[in-house]
């Protein structure tokens, strides 16, 4: 994520005060305030990095590689975050069968964020908590 700027921009080098080369940019007057003469293009992104489990990326493409490689790992991420969003509390221990059966239920479906919305509103856990 290192290659994205503040605001999304991608970005292959970082941008540093008292460099020689100038960032050029169009001829629109935020875009001139935004990079102002005394900035200029600095080091390399290095956009790579290792998983916990010692798996390494170069750049954001392999790291989404390294991810879809468990699509149950990432579906169970965002049935998390959506069932913490959708419940507006945290989610404890003993909620962990529950996201398991969402998960379970939407493989089917290929993952798809749809169905992963209405198995969390179906869910015991949204209805009950």
């Amino acid at each position: 994520m290192e290659s994205y700027d503040v605001i999304g921009g991608y970005r292959d080098n970082y941008r540093a005060i008292g460099t020689r080369e100038k960032v050029k940019v169009p001829d629109v007057s935020y875009a001139k305030f935004l990079a102002r003469p005394n900035y200029g293009w600095g080091p390399k992104v290095e956009a790579g990095d290792a998983l916990k489990d010692g798996r390494k990326f170069a750049d954001l493409a392999e790291f989404k590689q390294l991810l879809l490689a468990d699509p149950d790992q990432v579906a169970r991420a965002v049935t998390q975050k959506l069932m913490v969003y959708a419940t507006g509390g945290g989610l404890q221990y003993g909620d962990q069968p529950e996201i398991e059966r969402v998960v379970a239920k939407v493989k089917d479906q290929k993952y798809g964020l749809r169905s992963l919305v209405h198995a969390v509103v179906l869910s015991e856990l949204f209805r009950n908590k």
